[in-house]
């Protein structure tokens, strides 16, 4: 009702990990000040009411892009300003307008109920080329332990990433440049149970084109690079380990961006592998290849 749409400020999302790493939270409800207030969390969703109208906030307080998107569900004597569910782009450490609500008969009672979800990356991120470096030393050799469409996790949303076995402590090298926009360097455990999913240390960069590369199950203190550095493509920017959720030491490298269609969820993009044997458009199990430069 009103009397509760008056109290809305500010709202939180908890931050969850999924398997590939995304950062992302669903269907969160608008909190009131107070109980928001509780709550130290990245992307919040805040309501200021300005005689008969409200409006709609979003504001990321992580280092990386979020698409938001807003829902009212049952809504009653209101109208929005945008087609509903609304998303939108937040930049890094910004806020950002969403809509527009508006009592519709002042003589009558409203209510709505807020919600709103938000994931890490751009959903208007395309790929501009998808020709990259294998992700190790010039001249060493690459094993794909799990390539596109695996069918142990490369699957559904997951399908287009490669799993590369190598020793705990290889060097991780850049497969496109760009900027750092979340490290995870912390967590000294991994194993084949699903509960180490949240333990697994990454690095992720955003490239020029704003898809995002994705380096997963680095050792523990295994990040060469901060947040907000800009790295070239080939820099060494960290060190392979077996954290998180994986049977063993390996990288799993994967590209991907918001879904276009929903806006709500991260989708992994094909890509491809300059090797010593060409360009490789789906890498499977047991290919071996030679890194070699982008050319």
């Amino acid at each position: 009702n009103i009397s509760t749409m008056e109290t809305i400020r500010e709202a939180a999302a908890n931050t969850q990990y999924m398997e590939d790493e995304e950062a992302s939270a669903q269907d969160q409800p608008v909190f009131g000040v107070s109980e928001a207030r509780k709550r130290n969390l990245p992307v919040f969703v805040s309501a200021k009411q300005r005689q008969d109208r409200y409006i709609f906030y979003a504001k990321n307080r992580t280092n990386f892009p979020v698409t938001l998107t807003l829902n009212l569900l049952k809504m009653k004597n209101f109208k929005a300003s945008e087609t509903l569910p609304c998303s939108v782009e937040v930049e890094p450490k910004a806020e950002k307008k969403i809509l527009d609500v508006d009592v519709v008969d002042l003589g009558k009672g409203s209510s709505m109920l807020p919600h709103y979800s938000w994931v890490m990356g751009r959903a208007s991120a395309r790929h501009s080329d998808p020709l990259y470096r294998l992700p190790f030393a010039v001249g060493s050799k690459a094993l794909v332990s799990q390539g596109f469409n695996g069918g142990v996790t490369h699957t559904g949303r997951s399908c287009y990433a490669v799993d590369f076995s190598c020793p705990v402590g290889t060097k991780i090298h850049a497969a496109r440049g760009g900027k750092v926009i979340a490290v995870q360097t912390g967590h000294d455990r991994g194993g084949s149970d699903k509960r180490f999913r949240k333990d697994a240390n990454y690095i992720i960069i955003e490239h020029e084109d704003k898809t995002l590369g994705k380096y997963v199950h680095l050792r523990h203190n295994g990040a060469m690079v901060r947040v907000g550095e800009r790295v070239k493509t080939g820099q060494c920017i960290g060190y392979s380990g077996n954290t998180g959720y994986s049977t063993g030491p390996h990288l799993h490298f994967s590209v991907s961006s918001v879904d276009p269609d929903s806006k709500r969820v991260s989708v992994t993009l094909p890509f491809r592998f300059q090797t010593d044997k060409g360009m490789v458009d789906a890498p499977k199990s047991r290919d071996l290849f030679q890194v070699v430069e982008v050319k």
